[in-house]
C-alpha cells in the first residue's frame, strides 16, 4: 500500500495556511500524513496549525523555503511526497490522479500535472510539455511544470539527490526538476490538480530574483554537466 505525505513549508502565512490545510484534508484519496514545517513564524501560524489535530507541526529556525522543504522531506514517512506551499490549494483529486499515473509509469521519479491561477482576475497560462520528445529537453527550454504543488515525487529519489538547493532559491524547483529528469524518467499526466495563488509577497513576483536564479541554474548546467 503506497503511503503519501503532503509537506507544507510555511513562514508567516497564518492568513493563508488554513485554506491550504483544508485542501490537503479534502482529498478523494486521503494523505497518509500531513507535515507542516514552520520557518520560525512570528504570526499565529502555530495556533492555526495546532487547531488541526491530524496535522504534524514542526518548527525550526528560518532556513528559507528550500530548508523547510528539505526538512519536511526528511521528516516524512511516505513513499511519495507532495509539496504544498501554504498560500496555495490542492484540488480534491491530485493524490488519486498522481498515484494512478505512477501505476501506469512505474519507472518515473515524479509525475506532474497542471494548475490554475487564483487571487487575481485575468491570469492564465498555457500548459504545454509537447515541444520536444524528451522531457529534459523541454524543461531546458522552459519550465512547463511550474510550482512544485503539481508534482508528486518519489521520496527516495529526493533523498538520494539531496532535495532542493538553497543557492538556486527563486528557481530551485526548476533546478530540481532538471536534476531529476537528467537521471530518471518523468511523466506528465496533464490534468489540472491545484490552484496557485497570486499575491504581492510571493517569490514569483520578484522578477530580479527569478532572473538571477534562472541564470545561476543555466550556469550550473554548463559547469556541473547535468
Amino acid at each position: 500500500m503506497e503511503r503519501v505525505s503532503i509537506v507544507i513549508p510555511t513562514y508567516n502565512q497564518a492568513h493563508f495556511i488554513g485554506e491550504a490545510l483544508d485542501s490537503a484534508l479534502a482529498q478523494t484519496r486521503p494523505a497518509d500524513e500531513i507535515v507542516v514545517v514552520d520557518n520560525g513564524s512570528s504570526d499565529r501560524t502555530a495556533d492555526v496549525v495546532r487547531s488541526y489535530p491530524a496535522v504534524r507541526y514542526i518548527r525550526q529556525d528560518n532556513q528559507g523555503v528550500c530548508g523547510s522543504s528539505n526538512r519536511g522531506i526528511r521528516e516524512a514517512t511516505g513513499d511519495y511526497v507532495v509539496l504544498l506551499h501554504s498560500d496555495d490549494h490542492l484540488l480534491p483529486g491530485p493524490l488519486e490522479t498522481s498515484l494512478r499515473a505512477f501505476r501506469d509509469r512505474p519507472e518515473a521519479a515524479f509525475v506532474c500535472g497542471d494548475y490554475r491561477w487564483f487571487g487575481a482576475e485575468g491570469l492564465w497560462h498555457k500548459h504545454d510539455c509537447s515541444p520536444a520528445p524528451d522531457p529534459y529537453a523541454t524543461l531546458l527550454r522552459y519550465n512547463f511544470i511550474g510550482p512544485p504543488l503539481v508534482v508528486m515525487f518519489r521520496r527516495e529519489v529526493l533523498l538520494r539527490l539531496g532535495g532542493f538547493r538553497a543557492e538556486f532559491e527563486g528557481a530551485d524547483d526548476q533546478e530540481l526538476y532538471l536534476r531529476i529528469a537528467r537521471a530518471y524518467p518523468i511523466h506528465c499526466h496533464h490534468e489540472v490538480i491545484a490552484e496557485y495563488r497570486r499575491h504581492e509577497s510571493q517569490n514569483s513576483r520578484k522578477c530580479a530574483l527569478m532572473l538571477k536564479a534562472s541564470i545561476a541554474v543555466l550556469q550550473a548546467l554548463a559547469t556541473e554537466g547535468y
